[in-house]
């Protein structure tokens, strides 16, 4: 197990190099000056020079990546541009923020998408199931945005049960930053809870006929015995690849959620450094983002080698 741990884990650091140099030759493709473009049409010829001395923007374009990836190494994640200050002091409050947005979806939208999978293949073919099937097909129909201002609509304008938008965290007020997060989590958790629903349904029927299940049943053994002990544990290699899959889905969602309900986290953040042509808060951020990636996919392979031995030994 060891050796297979390391072998997912040396290739997952390949995979990382690869998108670090793609995103380092996607941002600095893009025409135009960034300096420029963030000080306007007034500057001044020595004002742009000073500018573009002082972020390395002057330099070769190897040299420029050698001294980014030497920095990330370091802990130096260079500075911003638009916000003119080191990228290191903006990260860690917008990363909490999307976290906790992210977090309470996943956990949600896991626990709540397999039950009712798991309740729509017991139930097949019965009102249950086709009543759990259609709201997952509505759940993964819904648009993001439009539900997230239906929700803002009734739960905030029209009820005032809720505020309409912003962050607040927790260790601050408690009682304000979950209301806060309600209907966030709620726009994130619905999609995912709905796939998560369907493939847990296709995966529990796919095994439910084996006849190791049938065996079960004729040993005598209890109904959810048989359905979360033998049927859930063989059906978990399709959902755990859902599972990982989710997690960077997830973190590309925010930026609109976050757009919507003013959350100060890394979603609204990759926008500004986007509509700002910062270069290097965008490599950065994405950056980051593939990290949560690649560690989601690299703890997937691992759960696969001791969910099914067999995979582990090829």
């Amino acid at each position: 197990m060891v050796r297979y741990i390391i072998k997912r884990v040396f290739q997952s650091a390949i995979v990382l190099i690869i998108v670090t140099f793609l995103i380092f030759l996607v941002m600095h493709s893009i025409p135009g000056n960034p300096v420029r473009l963030f000080l306007g049409e007034g500057a001044t010829n020595e004002q742009i020079e000073y500018y573009t001395e002082l972020f390395g923007f002057g330099e070769s374009i190897p040299v420029q990546y050698v001294k980014w990836m030497r920095g990330i190494l370091s802990g130096e994640w260079g500075r911003s541009i638009c916000y003119a200050t080191d990228i290191t002091s903006l990260l860690p409050a917008r990363i909490v923020a999307t976290l906790s947005i992210t977090i309470p979806s996943l956990v949600i939208s896991v626990l709540l998408g397999v039950l009712l999978g798991i309740i729509s293949a017991i139930k097949r073919n019965g009102f249950v199931d086709s009543l759990i099937s259609g709201c997952s097909n509505i759940g993964m129909a819904t648009p993001a945005f439009w539900l997230a201002i239906c929700l803002v609509y009734i739960f905030a304008l029209k009820l005032g049960l809720l505020p309409v938008q912003g962050y607040t965290p927790l260790a601050q007020d408690f009682s304000l930053g979950v209301k806060q997060l309600i209907m966030p989590v709620t726009v994130l958790s619905l999609g995912s809870t709905a796939y998560y629903a369907r493939q847990t349904r296709s995966a529990m029927l796919e095994v439910i006929n084996q006849d190791y299940i049938r065996t079960a049943r004729s040993k005598g053994l209890k109904e959810h015995t048989v359905m979360l002990v033998h049927a859930l544990h063989n059906a978990l290699i399709p959902l755990v690849t859902v599972l990982g899959m989710s997690i960077g889905n997830l973190l590309g969602g925010t930026v609109l959620v976050e757009q919507v309900f003013s959350i100060p986290g890394i979603g609204s953040l990759l926008l500004t450094a986007i509509l700002n042509v910062d270069y290097i808060l965008v490599q950065d951020i994405i950056l980051i983002m593939s990290l949560f990636a690649l560690t989601s996919n690299l703890v997937v392979d691992i759960l696969y080698g001791y969910i099914d031995p067999r995979i582990r030994v090829r």
